[in-house]
């Protein structure tokens, strides 16, 4: 279940609302390069492996510095502070091998992402002019396109098990909803339902009927 999750009951087709004013442009809408898809699903990939390790390490490094708090309570001499001491340099060690290993995983990231920033830069760039122009005048048509439906939009957030709920006017409404699952994924649901009178209407939104969307 998602928590916290803005939903939205549209009395039109969102979709189809964008699509028009997408419609006035000469231009299509500027799509992800292939070479940057690749490099963005590397980087995407490369993430989570410096994640894993950095998952790893944090526990083995917060273990040598309780060791080192431990041994700070002996002197030098004592007996105890020894067998602490050895513990420590052995927990050390294996700390510092997982270091090296996530610092090394983000290098890779890190690489990956100057290699590429430029090029993101400009498609970003690109998109950002395209949907200025697109969107030109989007609050007064989203205005004009509500009062012909006769309905305003609905906004509700899931509770902790997920679920939103609405009282609307009967009809045609569009379940509109979004979630970023990966660095580069979203689900995307906009979701004709027909409400009734005479019943409650119920729906899932799951990654069966959501379309997934690219992130930039």
């Amino acid at each position: 279940a998602l928590t916290n999750l803005p939903i939205q009951l549209v009395p039109f087709d969102r979709d189809g609302f964008f699509d028009e004013l997408a419609a006035r442009v000469g231009t299509p809408e500027p799509q992800l390069p292939q070479s940057l898809r690749v490099v963005r699903d590397s980087i995407a990939l490369a993430t989570e492996v410096w994640r894993q390790l950095e998952i790893e390490w944090t526990p083995l490094a917060a273990e040598v510095e309780a060791l080192n708090r431990e041994m700070a309570q002996y002197g030098t001499g004592e007996p105890m502070y020894q067998v602490i001491f050895r513990e420590r340099n052995a927990a050390e060690r294996v700390a510092d091998e997982a270091q090296a290993r996530r610092d090394s995983a983000f290098a890779v990231v890190d690489r990956l992402q100057q290699q590429s920033n430029a090029e993101m830069e400009r498609f970003r760039a690109d998109l950002t002019a395209w949907e200025n122009e697109a969107f030109a005048g989007y609050e007064e048509a989203l205005i004009a396109r509500m009062e012909d439906a006769g309905n305003e939009i609905v906004t509700d957030t899931t509770d902790a098990d997920g679920r939103a709920s609405f009282i609307v006017p009967t009809g045609e409404w569009w379940v509109y909803a979004r979630f970023p699952y990966t660095l580069q994924d979203e689900f995307y649901w906009n979701v004709p339902i027909e409400v009734r009178r005479d019943a409650p209407t119920t729906i899932l939104l799951n990654a069966g009927n959501a379309e997934i969307r690219d992130l930039f």
